[in-house]
């Protein structure tokens, strides 16, 4: 059996756990943006600084897509 089979068998909290796990044993240095993932966090750090970005709750986002 293909341990791809085998992490599928786990629950998904445990699917998630296992993925924290392996992104933490990255070493930083691995890490690392593209050019544009890191102009999309410039724009939003600034919106977030500038009081121009909007923030929503967890239960607002959940309903938002059930409609």
């Amino acid at each position: 059996m293909s341990i791809i089979q085998d992490i599928l068998k786990l629950s998904p909290e445990e699917r998630i756990k296992l993925m924290e796990e392996i992104w933490k044993s990255i070493p930083d240095a691995e890490k690392s943006l593209t050019k544009f993932q890191e102009s999309e966090l410039d724009y939003r750090l600034q919106k977030s600084q500038d009081s121009e970005a909007r923030f929503f709750t967890w239960e607002e986002v959940k309903n938002k897509l059930k409609k």
